[in-house]
């Protein structure tokens, strides 16, 4: 079943260093430094807002918790053309070759708790919007998530949604 996704216009550098702020205490916990940097202005993006920052936070929090203390998470913003690229980055205990290709699957989970639906949720957001999301990460040296979304994601998706309330579906 595709996602709902509710567009609106939305500015994203103003987001990244909340989104970083968000998570700071559950780092400072965990001892685990969170940096967060914008290449240049990011440009205004036609996305569902809150379930972009939603699977922004999935990755933080993910990267946070494969840190050991000492560890650094950074999240990073810049744009090229009609698309934004946001990375998150860990300096945590990596993931194998098995684990890598399951990553996505709902239900599969390496944490002692949790239910295996954050990644899973997050790629449906990515994709739902018309973008992608790119994992590297080799076991022992951390993981780099990259998500690539269209700044006008309405039209650059398939995906049935809503405009300001409204159903944007042109055949109803």
């Amino acid at each position: 079943k595709p996602i709902q996704l509710t567009y609106g216009e939305a500015q994203l550098d103003s987001r990244l260093p909340a989104l970083c702020e968000a998570v700071s205490g559950y780092a400072d916990k965990r001892q685990v430094s969170v940096k967060c940097q914008i290449t240049g202005t990011l440009p205004a993006a036609r996305i569902d807002e809150r379930k972009i920052e939603q699977s922004i936070l999935v990755l933080l929090n993910n990267a946070i918790e494969s840190c050991n203390p000492g560890g650094v998470v950074s999240l990073s913003g810049r744009s090229s053309g009609d698309e934004i690229f946001i990375e998150v980055q860990d300096t945590g205990h990596g993931m194998t070759a098995e684990v890598l290709a399951q990553l996505f699957k709902p239900y599969f989970t390496t944490k002692k708790s949790g239910l295996g639906l954050g990644l899973s949720l997050t790629q449906r957001i990515v994709v739902g919007h018309g973008g992608k999301i790119e994992v590297e990460s080799e076991s022992g040296k951390g993981s780099r998530f990259l998500l690539t979304i269209p700044t006008d994601s309405k039209n650059a998706s398939g995906q049935k949604g809503t405009e300001n309330g409204t159903n944007s579906d042109p055949r109803r």
